[in-house]
């Protein structure tokens, strides 16, 4: 049977492509669980017939699903659900705010407003400790989703920690002065909360404002965040499916993100019904450096913590799982184990968090951050208040394992 798809009446704006309809039906799909994971699609003749179009067509919007790893491909076998898709997760609002599930493709409606599009983004990131490549190829990203949409793109950034909140402000103001019909807040790297002065301005102009951020935003707007608590989780998770079952965290940082992945891959080990011996904390709090970034330091606190804990012994018997606070910090264990001429993927198993530009090459298996997901997450959100409705929604969007060498099993 043929399936039709509702085509978007966008006053103002171009109708949605074909494959880009296809595209977000099929998010729609595996959302609402018609396709759960692992689940083998049908082939590209069969939903091409299905929907009614070319074949190059359906491949085309298959080919974004692989992109951002909603989908695998598996050789000589089909196309499945990937097992570590990207999640998201509904959070219920304040009872005093009306739930409200975003939905994949918005119905049609006329805008609020009939002059051309304007979409505001806001740079509050604090970027010190990212690549400026990746986080560049992650504003073009947005830009892209953003402009796909139709709109024109103004940006400000109010990133700068030395800059007076008084004058940060002031420039918010002159920014919103051009009227912008909605405001996307980029906080993806930032440690710290939501400047009052972005919601308080942005309120007061009634300019609906998204925040896309790694931790939850303490105020009633729309955001997508990153599960961050769940990635620690996700990592036990895998290090027990390959059977290194002694499980060490290990982080050299007072960070509150840091402590909510070490709980988290603690929930994995009760979940999983082990006893609470089966998991530790490395090293103690009272050891920790307050400015941890030398390279040195880390490897130097992680050779005394294995001294101090015998930390290898369990590596004999090629039981013992390092779950590191980030790649930065896998890299540095990697080569003090080296030192102690013990091998990722035969003497022990590592995952990271974030999947550095490096892990490829080092063959660490890392949990990638879902900012492709976020992206499109925010890029829906946004059609959910072009359309008038402002009412706040959360998404929580899981990271997306990338299993390498360091957690496989090596033959010696």
């Amino acid at each position: 049977m043929q399936k039709q798809l509702k085509s978007n009446d966008r006053t103002g704006m171009s109708a949605l492509s074909r494959y880009e309809e296809i595209e977000q039906d099929m998010r729609a799909r595996i959302a609402s669980g018609q396709w759960p994971v692992n689940t083998l699609i049908p082939d590209r003749h069969s939903l091409a017939k299905e929907y009614n179009v070319a074949r190059t067509t359906v491949e085309r919007a298959i080919a974004r699903l692989l992109a951002d790893g909603t989908l695998n491909a598996r050789r000589s076998f089909g196309t499945f659900v990937a097992p570590e898709t990207k999640i998201a997760e509904i959070i219920l609002p304040p009872a005093s705010v009306a739930y409200v599930e975003p939905t994949p493709q918005m119905p049609a409606s006329p805008f609020r407003r009939t002059k051309n599009l304007t979409v505001g983004l806001l740079i509050l990131d604090e970027r010190a400790g990212v690549d400026a490549a990746t986080y560049q190829a992650w504003m073009s990203m947005l830009e892209q989703e953003i402009a796909g949409a139709g709109a024109c793109i103004l940006s400000l950034d109010v990133s700068s920690l030395d800059t007076p909140v008084e004058i940060l402000s002031k420039s918010l103001d002159k920014f919103l002065d051009n009227q912008p019909d909605a405001v996307i807040a980029v906080a993806i790297h930032r440690d710290g909360p939501l400047p009052d002065f972005v919601r308080s301005r942005t309120s007061a102009r009634q300019v609906p404002l998204i925040c896309i951020s790694h931790r939850e935003v303490n105020a009633p707007v729309s955001q997508v965040i990153y599960d961050s608590r769940y990635a620690g989780n996700q990592a036990v998770q895998h290090l027990l499916r390959m059977g290194w079952n002694e499980i060490v965290f290990f982080s050299p940082y007072h960070f509150q993100w840091a402590k909510d992945r070490s709980s988290s891959a603690h929930s994995a080990i009760l979940e999983a019904g082990l006893p609470e011996e089966m998991f530790r904390i490395l090293p103690i709090e009272d050891d920790i450096p307050l400015h941890p970034d030398d390279p040195n330091v880390c490897r130097d606190l992680f050779l005394q913590s294995c001294r101090g804990a015998e930390l290898f012994d369990l590596a004999e018997n090629n039981h013992l799982g390092i779950v590191a606070a980030n790649d930065l910090v896998a890299f540095e264990i990697m080569k003090a184990a080296d030192m102690l001429g013990k091998k990722a993927g035969v003497d022990y198993g590592i995952v990271g968090f974030d999947d550095d530009p490096k892990s490829a090459a080092l063959g660490l298996t890392s949990l990638a951050r879902p900012i492709g997901g976020m992206i499109k997450e925010a890029s829906r959100l946004l059609m959910r208040v072009i359309h008038a409705d402002d009412t706040p929604v959360q998404t929580a969007i899981r990271s997306r394992l990338i299993p390498r060498a360091s957690t496989y099993r090596i033959p010696v």
